[in-house]
């Protein structure tokens, strides 16, 4: 177990970069004035729905250039995107919940043992976490924002399949050390990939009303982000 710790406080040996501490509270200072958790927000409530405005951006569609798609009727392709909408908020919720939020409580609960900067590292993965919780919030809000505005029927999604494969590759991690990094790298790449979709949803004016809602989720994952991001890179993964 000892063998396995110093491991560990070497894979997260942030003392080994200068001015890392100086970035921590950089990060923690830019959150008490950017995060959206701290500022009022304007309520999904109070955005103007437009019927005609698509939900989802058809460039991220994978089978978007398949005949079948193709050949759909207009009617057939705003509800398949209004779904994706939908869907993409929902695997949101996943990531936020089983893999985020987990990554970000193991730090907080477990810190590097010898780090100097366990109290800062502490406090910034702990102002993650909140905006985490937000986020979670924001998405649930999203979906049923579409679901009402829309009146589609309720989806089941119930089996994401990136959980499955997260924990496919923990369960070849041999020790707990490995696991830790690995769910963390996990969870760094997944809020990257989260951020990526909301950038081309923003970029598409054909989704104005789903952009509002986007503009809305965009500025919430700034701070959170970056700080993740920053930790990320300051480590050590050998």
């Amino acid at each position: 177990m000892k063998g396995e710790i110093a491991q560990m406080d070497m894979a997260f040996n942030l003392e080994s970069h200068d001015g890392v501490r100086d970035m921590l509270e950089k990060l923690s200072s830019l959150w008490d004035v950017r995060a959206a958790v701290n500022n009022e927000l304007t309520p999904y409530s109070e955005l103007l729905f437009d019927q005609g405005k698509l939900d989802f951006s058809e460039s991220l569609v994978p089978f978007r250039d398949h005949p079948t798609w193709q050949a759909a009727s207009v009617d057939m392709k705003s509800r398949c995107l209004s779904y994706g909408w939908i869907i993409y908020n929902l695997k949101t919720i996943y990531i936020e919940c089983d893999i985020v939020t987990p990554a970000c409580e193991d730090i907080i609960k477990r810190p590097p043992i010898e780090s100097r900067n366990r109290d800062i590292l502490q406090r910034v993965m702990s102002e993650a976490l909140l905006d985490e919780a937000l986020h979670t919030k924001m998405s649930i809000t999203a979906c049923n924002y579409i679901y009402r505005n829309r009146r589609l029927p309720y989806l089941e999604f119930a089996d994401f399949n990136l959980i499955r494969w997260r924990e496919q590759i923990v369960s070849t991690c041999t020790a707990e050390w490995q696991r830790r990094l690995t769910r963390f790298g996990i969870a760094c790449a997944s809020e990257t990939l989260i951020t990526d979709y909301l950038s081309t949803l923003s970029q598409d004016d054909s989704t104005f009303v789903s952009g509002q809602g986007v503009c809305l989720q965009g500025e919430t994952r700034a701070v959170g982000d970056d700080g993740i991001r920053q930790i990320r890179g300051r480590c050590d993964l050998r």
